[in-house]
């Protein structure tokens, strides 16, 4: 989970936000009040992230909050994963494992770049 305190109050930080999902080039998602989603556009073979948060008021500027959820296909794939190679290929299970290794690397990174693009906000 990620916080940031910026500065800013909470109209500027939700502009900022509607601007980084309007501009589109870095990432997709929408806002509803004080919570919003972001689909950040993941690298040529990158896993898919939400970011789900939410801002907060405080006495001197916002709180953004925000936490990483994988995307659902993600989520699906992995025991058709483990089923392919288990019952179609017969794949060792080191394979097995590294393939999931590399799915939760891929989404840590992602997560991380959407984390980047949330520190931007309070730089904007």
């Amino acid at each position: 989970m990620l916080n940031i305190h910026t500065k800013k109050d909470i109209e500027s930080v939700r502009e900022a936000l509607r601007r980084l999902i309007t501009n589109g080039d870095l990432a997709k998602g929408s806002i509803n009040g004080d919570t919003f989603r972001l689909h950040p556009k993941p690298r040529r073979r990158g896993v898919p992230v939400t970011l789900c948060g939410r801002l907060v008021a405080e006495p001197d500027g916002t709180l953004v909050s925000a936490w990483p959820f994988p995307h659902w296909m993600m989520l699906a794939w992995i025991p058709v994963w483990c089923w392919f190679g288990l019952q179609l290929v017969h794949a060792p299970m080191w394979f097995i494992i590294l393939g999931l290794i590399v799915s939760a690397v891929s989404f840590v990174l992602e997560t991380r770049r959407g984390y980047e693009l949330l520190k931007g906000i309070d730089a904007t």
